[in-house]
């Protein structure tokens, strides 16, 4: 997988600081985005590679392509050497991330679980912790809003479940097992 800006860099035979000079590029931007750290190719950048031939669409694209497989091979480095505690479960920050980069829900969703995750979760590994924020999460629902949040649920959970979390998608496990919900059994609603 090649990085565009890297690949223009290395055509062209000059190191980055030179490219940075030649282009006007501030060097530290462009040392952001050769490490990946830029969601996309800052405007400038892609200027100087238009220049030497690039399409600025196809960059972008394969920017993001590259990216996205940095930080794949980035957690497969770290499982082999053992710094993730277990490959069966990635840590919730990581998964909240990774959320986040692919764009799994809108962003005032993701904050909106982010900040319930931060309240609630204390270990970052702990399936309970993570149910329990999920739950609090459902228990916000007001009536015209029950279906949007148990599909919001149902695709987190199929999220995290790719990295080894094993939560229920079912939103009606969750009002089973929580205190939060009990307030439809006084009303005499079933699940």
């Amino acid at each position: 997988m090649n990085h565009p800006v890297k690949e223009c860099i290395s055509m062209l035979g000059v190191s980055q600081v030179s490219f940075a000079v030649l282009h006007d590029l501030s060097f530290q931007r462009l040392k952001a985005c050769l490490y990946g750290h830029t969601p996309a190719i800052p405007p400038r950048i892609v200027n100087a590679l238009v220049q030497h031939g690039y399409d600025e669409q196809e960059a972008q694209k394969q920017y993001q392509q590259w990216r996205k497989w940095k930080a794949e091979q980035e957690l497969l480095a770290a499982a082999r050497k053992g710094e993730v505690k277990t490959m069966n479960r990635l840590p919730l920050d990581i998964v909240v991330t990774l959320m986040r980069r692919e764009q799994v829900l809108a962003q005032n969703e993701i904050d909106q679980l982010a900040a319930l995750f931060g309240k609630h979760v204390k270990d970052l590994l702990s399936s309970e912790d993570v149910e329990y924020a999920l739950a609090c999460y459902l228990a916000k629902s007001k009536h015209n809003d029950v279906v949007y949040r148990n599909s919001v649920l149902e695709k987190v959970v199929r999220f995290m479940n790719q990295y080894g979390w094993h939560l229920s998608d079912d939103f009606r496990d969750y009002y089973k097992k929580y205190a939060l919900f009990r307030w439809q059994e006084l009303i005499g609603t079933r699940l």
